[in-house]
């Protein structure tokens, strides 16, 4: 067969004919058979390769090395396309399959080290690209992908001589060493060389993968702490299928059932305004504004001010405080103010990798009676929500690594325990929470972020509204999709749908709400 020239076949004769005679393996013409089959599969998944298809590749070769499973040159090939069509867990799979039947394989460490390195596995990556480069000095990607491998692992010195390797060995890796530099640099607060870094990238290599990635970075160091101030102002539109207060009243005017048209607005600023070896402290203000077209009554102004406090105790533990002061309007007239305070520790068991415990507690005190439907005013110390909310919670958040070139994404998987006691009787309650966020870099400089919230929430006696139900018991589902899109450097356009079921036995409670939004923001 054309592809077994000059080399012996994976399998002695005499072992085939004793296999054939014990197992009743097929006759040597139906073997020949199949092995040219393989062979031919072989090929043509070769030359899917080489004219770019390798989704076709995938195809053939999983067919020859079906058809021969041992066969080394198959299984080498066959991982290189599925690593070209993102399945690393498969090409991992393949090359540990390959190493035990040929551990001096061809650009077998290389091959493993790009799989396990596209999975996230860092260390395994790290051991088989130093294998790799120790076979081929010389080679400069091997030299750029074990820099990373360094980078991802904290090993900064080691990541900085690797890439300045990768480019002595080849000048045309210079961008992207200056991306991964980039990396470097911000991690370690070098803010300035960062951002030079990203934009020559976004400016050398417009509309690549690696310059979306230097351009989501970018928004990201304008939006978060690698500035130390900025400021923002949004407007938007939208419409609410069930305009309300969020459940912030609970009683019957916190729920219209009506559906209405809105517009807002929001601006804020923040920053750091002290900072001292690990420690610094941030200051933030925000103003909102929602205009309803019909239902003005329920129109809503916020003011919310707040202060965190932050404390690098070592490299993996950080201690914040935060506290926040908020006021809300509604229609004009004060409603509610809050004062709460949260510290928080986040332990970072990697740098992809960190989890968050908090707590939360709250006063707040409302300057409206509630009132029926109708507008008439419903007297009752039952119904006086002043006092306080006590929220407890852990969150573990995973950044997996940038597939596709377009930016890291993350993923949140949070509980919380709500616990809120006031001065009337009718709020009194209890209950858990679990979050999942799934936030997803996109192409063209796009977000995408997926919100479930689900709340059970017991209260301590029945409703005044229905005591005949017994203790009230509420369920609150939340499902919230945002997708972002950069339009220039400094504005972004939000497009939100937020849904809400809250599900109670007590039949005036019970409501689903849709919100949808469309805003444009300015950053500075």
């Amino acid at each position: 067969m054309l592809r077994l020239l000059g080399r012996p076949c994976w399998l002695a004769p005499a072992s085939v004919l004793l296999l054939t005679a014990v197992l009743g393996f097929p006759s040597a013409n139906v073997a020949a058979q199949r092995d040219y089959q393989a062979d031919l599969h072989y090929e043509r998944g070769a030359h899917a390769l080489r004219t770019g298809d390798p989704e076709a590749a995938v195809e053939d070769l999983a067919r020859a090395v079906e058809l021969v499973p041992g066969d080394p040159d198959a299984l080498g090939l066959y991982a290189r396309a599925l690593l070209l069509v993102e399945r690393a867990d498969e090409a991992a799979e393949v090359l540990e399959d390959l190493r035990q039947l040929e551990p001096s394989a061809p650009d077998l460490d290389l091959m493993l080290g790009l799989a396990r390195s596209r999975l996230g596995q860092w260390e395994a990556a790290r051991d088989h690209l130093e294998a790799a480069r120790q076979r081929e000095p010389t080679n400069s990607r091997i030299h750029l992908f074990l820099g990373i491998a360094y980078q991802e692992l904290g090993q900064d010195e080691a990541a900085e001589r690797e890439l300045g390797e990768a480019f002595e060995l080849d000048p045309a890796l210079e961008l992207p060493r200056a991306y991964r530099l980039a990396l470097l640099a911000l991690r370690e607060d070098r803010t300035d060389e960062a951002r030079r870094l990203f934009e020559e990238v976004l400016t050398r290599l417009p509309g690549s993968p690696l310059a979306n990635s230097a351009a989501t970075y970018l928004i990201l160091m304008d939006e978060g702490e690698a500035r130390r101030w900025q400021a923002w102002a949004s407007a938007g539109a939208g419409h609410d299928t069930n305009v309300n207060l969020f459940g912030d009243l609970g009683g019957p005017s916190a729920i219209s059932r009506e559906s209405d048209y809105f517009a807002s607005i929001d601006a804020g600023i923040e920053g750091v305004v002290w900072e001292r070896d690990r420690m610094r402290l941030q200051l933030g203000y925000r103003g909102d504004l929602i205009a309803h077209r019909h239902e003005s009554d329920l129109d809503i102004e916020a003011s919310d001010g707040w202060a965190i406090f932050s404390y690098d105790l070592t490299d993996r533990f950080s201690l914040d405080l935060r506290s926040d002061l908020s006021y809300v309007w509604v229609d004009w007239e004060s409603f509610r103010r809050s004062i709460a305070v949260e510290p928080a520790l986040r332990f970072f068991a990697r740098d992809d990798l960190y989890t968050r415990v908090f707590y939360r507690y709250a006063e707040r005190g409302f300057f409206t009676k509630p009132t029926g439907i109708d507008g008439t005013e419903l007297t009752g110390q039952s119904l006086d929500r002043d006092g306080k909310v006590q929220l407890t919670g852990i969150d573990q958040y995973w950044i997996p690594p940038d597939f596709r070139g377009w930016g890291r994404g993350y993923l949140r998987a949070g509980l919380r325990y709500r616990s809120e006691d006031v001065d009337g009787k009718e709020y009194d309650s209890h209950g858990p929470i679990a979050v999942l966020t799934l936030g997803l870099a996109l192409p063209y400089e796009s977000f995408l972020t997926l919100d479930g919230w689900y709340e059970q929430r017991n209260f301590d006696q029945p409703s005044q509204f229905e005591p005949a139900k017994g203790d009230r018991d509420d369920t609150i589902s939340r499902i919230r999709i945002l997708l972002r899109r950069q339009l220039t450097r400094r504005v972004h356009v939000t497009a939100s749908w937020l849904y809400t079921h809250w599900s109670s036995n007590v039949g005036l409670y019970d409501f689903d709400r849709s919100v949808t939004d469309l805003r444009l923001t300015y950053r500075y």
